[in-house]
């Protein structure tokens, strides 16, 4: 999925460069985040790594309206 994204050198507009790479981090760390929470046993556990997910794509879809007012929707 990662190299179907914009290639982060392919823009020379700075904004637009830290949106992708925030996207791309985001991406990165939601990968951990789902891995983490595949592994854990306890309820508890699983609850907090599920809203640890759930942040971390709310932030995704920030930056996603960010992208697209930057691209001029």
């Amino acid at each position: 999925f990662q190299g179907q994204v914009l290639p982060l050198e392919a823009t020379a507009d700075p904004a637009l460069q830290t949106i992708l790479t925030e996207i791309n981090r985001s991406l990165r760390l939601l990968a951990v985040d789902v891995t983490f929470w595949r592994s854990s046993r306890q309820p508890v556990t699983q609850k907090q790594r599920q809203q640890q997910i759930g942040a971390r794509l709310a932030q995704l879809g920030q930056f996603l309206d960010m992208l697209s007012q930057q691209l001029g929707d």
